[in-house]
Protein backbone atom coordinates (compact mmCIF):
# COMPACT_ATOMS: atom_id res chain seq x y z
CA UNK A 1 0.00 0.00 0.00
CA UNK A 2 2.84 2.15 -0.56
CA UNK A 3 1.66 3.39 -3.88
CA UNK A 4 -1.73 4.60 -2.75
CA UNK A 5 -1.86 7.90 -1.12
CA UNK A 6 -3.06 7.60 2.37
CA UNK A 7 -5.31 9.98 3.97
CA UNK A 8 -4.23 10.54 7.46
CA UNK A 9 -6.69 12.13 9.76
CA UNK A 10 -6.01 12.67 13.33
CA UNK A 11 -8.56 11.18 15.75
CA UNK A 12 -9.33 14.58 17.27
CA UNK A 13 -9.94 16.08 13.86
CA UNK A 14 -12.38 13.27 13.12
CA UNK A 15 -14.17 13.80 16.46
CA UNK A 16 -14.25 17.57 15.81
CA UNK A 17 -15.66 17.09 12.31
CA UNK A 18 -18.27 14.61 13.60
CA UNK A 19 -19.20 17.01 16.39
CA UNK A 20 -19.51 19.90 13.94
CA UNK A 21 -21.62 17.78 11.60
CA UNK A 22 -23.79 16.60 14.49
CA UNK A 23 -24.17 20.17 15.80
CA UNK A 24 -25.17 21.38 12.33
CA UNK A 25 -27.73 18.56 12.02
CA UNK A 26 -29.16 19.24 15.49
CA UNK A 27 -29.29 22.99 14.70
CA UNK A 28 -31.13 22.30 11.43
CA UNK A 29 -33.60 19.98 13.20
CA UNK A 30 -34.18 22.58 15.92
CA UNK A 31 -34.60 25.35 13.32
CA UNK A 32 -37.11 23.29 11.33
CA UNK A 33 -38.90 22.25 14.54
CA UNK A 34 -39.15 25.87 15.67
CA UNK A 35 -40.44 26.92 12.26
CA UNK A 36 -43.08 24.17 12.40
CA UNK A 37 -44.09 25.14 15.94
CA UNK A 38 -44.38 28.82 14.93
CA UNK A 39 -46.46 27.86 11.89
CA UNK A 40 -48.63 25.53 14.00
CA UNK A 41 -49.04 28.26 16.62
CA UNK A 42 -50.04 30.79 13.91
CA UNK A 43 -52.65 28.38 12.50
CA UNK A 44 -54.00 27.67 15.98
CA UNK A 45 -54.23 31.42 16.64
CA UNK A 46 -56.13 31.90 13.36
CA UNK A 47 -58.52 29.07 14.23
CA UNK A 48 -59.09 30.41 17.75
CA UNK A 49 -59.61 33.88 16.35
CA UNK A 50 -62.22 32.64 13.86
CA UNK A 51 -63.86 30.51 16.58
CA UNK A 52 -63.95 33.53 18.88
CA UNK A 53 -65.63 35.60 16.16
CA UNK A 54 -68.18 32.85 15.52
CA UNK A 55 -68.75 32.48 19.26
CA UNK A 56 -69.28 36.23 19.67
CA UNK A 57 -71.73 36.41 16.77
CA UNK A 58 -73.63 33.37 18.09
CA UNK A 59 -73.66 34.90 21.56
CA UNK A 60 -75.16 38.13 20.16
CA UNK A 61 -77.74 36.13 18.20
CA UNK A 62 -78.73 34.05 21.25
CA UNK A 63 -78.85 37.14 23.43
CA UNK A 64 -81.19 38.82 20.95
CA UNK A 65 -83.34 35.70 20.77
CA UNK A 66 -83.48 35.35 24.57
CA UNK A 67 -84.36 39.03 24.87
CA UNK A 68 -87.18 38.55 22.38
CA UNK A 69 -88.39 35.45 24.25
CA UNK A 70 -88.25 37.32 27.55
CA UNK A 71 -90.32 40.16 26.10
CA UNK A 72 -92.82 37.65 24.69
CA UNK A 73 -93.04 35.94 28.08
CA UNK A 74 -93.70 39.26 29.82
CA UNK A 75 -96.37 40.16 27.24
CA UNK A 76 -98.07 36.77 27.68
CA UNK A 77 -97.95 37.09 31.48
CA UNK A 78 -99.51 40.57 31.23
CA UNK A 79 -102.26 39.25 28.93
CA UNK A 80 -102.87 36.34 31.30
CA UNK A 81 -103.28 38.72 34.23
CA UNK A 82 -105.68 40.83 32.16
CA UNK A 83 -107.72 37.73 31.30
CA UNK A 84 -107.81 36.70 34.96
CA UNK A 85 -109.13 40.13 35.89
CA UNK A 86 -111.71 39.94 33.09
CA UNK A 87 -112.82 36.47 34.15
CA UNK A 88 -113.28 37.66 37.72
CA UNK A 89 -115.33 40.59 36.44
CA UNK A 90 -117.39 38.83 33.77
CA UNK A 91 -118.02 35.29 34.95
CA UNK A 92 -119.76 33.81 37.97
CA UNK A 93 -118.13 30.93 39.79
CA UNK A 94 -120.08 27.69 40.06
CA UNK A 95 -120.03 27.78 43.86
CA UNK A 96 -121.36 31.35 43.87
CA UNK A 97 -124.10 30.39 41.44
CA UNK A 98 -125.14 27.39 43.55
CA UNK A 99 -125.16 29.52 46.71
CA UNK A 100 -127.24 32.24 45.01
CA UNK A 101 -129.71 29.71 43.59
CA UNK A 102 -130.02 28.03 47.01
CA UNK A 103 -130.76 31.41 48.57
CA UNK A 104 -133.38 32.20 45.87
CA UNK A 105 -135.01 28.79 46.37
CA UNK A 106 -135.09 29.27 50.16
CA UNK A 107 -136.77 32.66 49.74
CA UNK A 108 -139.26 31.21 47.26
CA UNK A 109 -140.02 28.36 49.68
CA UNK A 110 -140.51 30.86 52.51
CA UNK A 111 -142.78 32.96 50.26
CA UNK A 112 -144.77 29.88 49.25
CA UNK A 113 -145.16 28.96 52.92
CA UNK A 114 -146.45 32.46 53.72
CA UNK A 115 -148.85 32.36 50.79
CA UNK A 116 -150.15 28.96 51.92
CA UNK A 117 -150.54 30.25 55.48
CA UNK A 118 -152.30 33.37 54.17
CA UNK A 119 -154.62 31.24 52.05
CA UNK A 120 -155.35 29.03 55.03
CA UNK A 121 -156.02 32.10 57.12
CA UNK A 122 -158.25 33.60 54.44
CA UNK A 123 -160.00 30.27 54.06
CA UNK A 124 -160.59 29.94 57.78
CA UNK A 125 -161.75 33.54 57.97
CA UNK A 126 -164.12 32.96 55.08
CA UNK A 127 -165.43 29.89 56.84
CA UNK A 128 -166.04 31.86 60.02
CA UNK A 129 -167.63 34.72 58.16
CA UNK A 130 -169.85 32.35 56.30
CA UNK A 131 -170.85 30.66 59.52
CA UNK A 132 -171.44 34.06 61.21
CA UNK A 133 -173.47 35.19 58.29
CA UNK A 134 -175.59 32.04 58.41
CA UNK A 135 -175.99 32.32 62.11
CA UNK A 136 -176.90 35.91 61.86
CA UNK A 137 -179.70 35.30 59.45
Amino acid sequence: MEGSPMLQVDMWELVGAATALLSTFIGAVLFISRALVVQFDRRLEEKFSSLTKVHESEERRWLAEFTQLHESQRRIERELLEHKAEIAREYLRREDSIRDMTLVHAKLDALATRIEMSLQLVSSLEGRMTSHIREGK
